[in-house]
């Protein structure tokens, strides 16, 4: 855009290069950093432990017979509650 300067092109909506390839590194260490930060507290592992005693609970009550496999219908639930 000739005769304006890069921060009135900015507000116009258009963005250079230059500017998204420093706002996508910027993005891309902060993401890299949020995950560094998850491996290192051990949130993944925490994540792994309650999905796996949320699927060894859902075995445990699917045997027990105490929950079915069978597919809920949703609008038969909804009917029921709202009463339609």
């Amino acid at each position: 855009m000739r005769g304006f300067s890069t921060a009135a092109a900015r507000a116009q909506g258009s963005l250079d290069g230059s500017f998204l390839a420093k706002l996508g590194a910027v993005c891309f260490a902060v993401g890299a950093g949020m995950e560094l930060f998850m491996i290192k507290t051990g949130f993944y592992d925490k994540v792994v432990q309650l999905e796996a005693d949320r699927i060894r609970e859902y075995r445990r009550a699917l045997a027990a017979g105490e929950i079915t496999d069978e597919p809920i219908d949703i609008r038969k639930l909804l009917d029921e509650k709202f009463k339609r």
